[in-house]
């Protein structure tokens, strides 16, 4: 898959955006990989630091949408996962390294 970067996302709507995405990501590409969107913001950006908290907010209770109340589907969610051919954010491998760390201490 291409790699996006924010002047490519610049469509009269929003159905324009998928329609570019969809043709970056290719005719054999799922609908997955059709609607990941991964931007490689600089470390110390605004924005990075906006996905970095929000990763953090959302790792952190994923639990609470794996409860009762919610979609049995949350149940199913393992952030541990891996995607062939896609990378995970720089943000939320660091969350998971430390909860690695953190339970490893704590055994």
């Amino acid at each position: 898959m291409q790699a996006l970067d924010a002047d490519s996302l610049l469509p009269d709507s929003y159905t324009g955006i998928y329609a570019r995405i969809a043709a970056m990501a290719g005719e054999n590409a799922s609908p997955a990989k059709r609607n990941a969107l991964s931007f490689k913001w600089p470390a110390n950006s605004n924005r990075y630091q906006r996905v970095a908290r929000f990763v953090d907010y959302l790792f952190s209770r994923i639990d609470r949408l794996q409860a009762p109340g919610f979609d049995p589907k949350w149940k199913s969610v393992n952030l541990a996962a891996t995607v062939p051919g896609m990378a995970r954010s720089p943000s939320a491998q660091a969350w998971l390294d430390r909860q690695a760390r953190a339970k490893q201490s704590s055994q």
